[in-house]
C-alpha cells in the first residue's frame, strides 16, 4: 500500500495506543500543513453547550440546536466550520479556503452567516468546531516518526455522514486491511 503524507486534506487517524487524553482515539482533519506547522480539526470530540453563545451573532442560522464539537484543546473561544459543497468552490470569499474534496473550511463567522444566507440546504452540510488541534514546526513530523497516528486520505463522509461516535473506527474500517481489525479493539484491551 502506497504511504500517504501528511498534508492538507487527509485525516491523521489516532494509533490506540496514544494516550494523550486531547487525542485519545481520535480522527483530525488536517487543514494546514507546512515548515510554520500544522492546523486540523478534530471531527469526533463532543463539544460543550458554551460555545453556542458565539453563535448567536448569526442571525439567519435556524434555532435547531446545531451541535458543537470540540475541535481541538487550541483556541476553544474561535469556532470553525466545515462546509460540503460539491461542484463549485468557494475559494473566493473571505475566511474560505478548500480542505479536501467537497470540504471547505469556514474560518469567521461572517462568511458563514453568507453561506447560510445563500444555500437553503446549509444546515445538512455544515458542522461547527470550538477550538482546533496545532502542531509547531516539526511536532507532528515527529509524532508521525513514532508512530502516533494513521493517516488516510479524507472523504466528505468522514465529516458529514457519520456521527462523531463512528468517526474514529468508520475512517479505519475505511481503510481496510489490519485496519478493520484495530477498528474493532475495545478501547479497554483487558475486557478483551
Amino acid at each position: 500500500m502506497k504511504k500517504i503524507r501528511v498534508r492538507r486534506g487527509v485525516c491523521l487517524i489516532a494509533h490506540p495506543e496514544l494516550r494523550d487524553p486531547n487525542f485519545r482515539r481520535t480522527v483530525v482533519l488536517i487543514c494546514e500543513h507546512g515548515p510554520e506547522g500544522s492546523m486540523g480539526l478534530v471531527l469526533n470530540r463532543a463539544g460543550n453547550a458554551a460555545a453556542g453563545k458565539m453563535l448567536s451573532e448569526i442571525e439567519d442560522l435556524p434555532e435547531c440546536g446545531y451541535p458543537i464539537l470540540s475541535g481541538g484543546p487550541v483556541g476553544l473561544d474561535q469556532i470553525y466550520v466545515l462546509y460540503r459543497r460539491s461542484g463549485q468552490t468557494l475559494e473566493d470569499s473571505e475566511g474560505v479556503r478548500l480542505v479536501g474534496a467537497g470540504v471547505h473550511l469556514v474560518g469567521n463567522l461572517a462568511a458563514l452567516q453568507d453561506i447560510v444566507g445563500s444555500d437553503e440546504d446549509a444546515s445538512r452540510k455544515f458542522r461547527l468546531y470550538a477550538g482546533y488541534a496545532g502542531w509547531g514546526p516539526g511536532q507532528l513530523d515527529h509524532e508521525m516518526d513514532i508512530g502516533s497516528w494513521f493517516v488516510a486520505r479524507a472523504r466528505p463522509e468522514f465529516v458529514f455522514d457519520m456521527t462523531h461516535e463512528e468517526v474514529w473506527s468508520g475512517v479505519l474500517k475505511s481503510m481496510g486491511g489490519e485496519y478493520r481489525l484495530i477498528a474493532a479493539m475495545p478501547d479497554d484491551l483487558s475486557v478483551n
